[in-house]
């Protein structure tokens, strides 16, 4: 994602009004198999490649709707408040923090790699704030939709690893069916004991520093020297 997004949202929010800085034109996002219509402006949205490539390019897009069937209604209502803010939200809520892996999954799919930080951020932020252990459901749905290389596959394992510790009634379930996922895996079983060798991946003084689960090349700029973050973590070195 460019400056240029952040720049034209943050004229619309505080200088000007949104017709003026975005214009009149929008595009309207069907998602879901219940059809929930988003409307968003289009110069807005069409800063974001994957986006800008289906609207302003050879295909159906054209006419400024696109039909987003296998998307969640929660995930894109975090998508569209985040362009026109520039940040993630971050709510204390158990379902406001399930709802950010599936958005981090949709932020992979489009190939947005700023976004993709900034929910992998408010993820740990909330786990470390909360104490919390992904529920099975969500472990195995992050595993179905991302690779080795995902940095959100690896936060989740390392939570899971690091997680024995603790153990009650729910973590001992959820950690059951993680065992049992491991066996059935072997790339998953080699990736355990990768993670077991580092460290635990909440703790500052260890391997797992700002951009270790970051998407950004290392050459890239990473998003937290652009602008603080919305909430500081205690463990990340940031």
């Amino acid at each position: 994602m460019t400056s240029t997004r952040r720049e034209i949202s943050t004229k619309a929010l505080y200088t000007d009004t949104l017709q003026s800085t975005l214009g009149n034109d929008v595009v309207n996002l069907y998602v879901g198999q219940t059809r929930t219509q988003f409307t968003v402006h289009k110069d807005l949205i069409c800063n974001v490649p994957w986006f800008k490539k289906a609207f302003l390019g050879g295909f159906k897009e054209q006419n400024g709707t696109m039909d987003m069937p296998e998307d969640s209604p929660e995930v894109v209502s975090l998508f569209v408040d985040w362009l026109y803010r520039g940040i993630v939200m971050r709510l204390n809520t158990l379902s406001h923090i399930k709802s950010l892996y599936g958005f981090y999954i949709f932020a992979d799919k489009i190939r947005e790699v700023e976004l993709m930080d900034q929910i992998i951020d408010a993820i740990q932020d909330l786990h470390d704030t909360h104490h919390l252990l992904p529920p099975p459901r969500v472990f195995s749905h992050v595993f179905h939709h991302t690779d080795r290389t995902s940095k959100l596959r690896k936060w989740v394992l390392g939570l899971y690893i690091f997680g024995l510790k603790g153990l009650n009634q729910y973590r001992t379930a959820a950690i059951e069916k993680f065992r049992h996922a491991a066996i059935k895996d072997q790339s998953l079983f080699t990736d355990i004991f990768d993670m077991i060798s580092k460290g635990d991946v909440q703790w500052r003084g260890g391997p797992y520093g700002r951009c270790t689960f970051h998407g950004h090349s290392p050459k890239e700029r990473c998003y937290l020297l652009e602008k603080a973050p919305a909430i500081s973590s205690y463990y990340r070195d940031v």
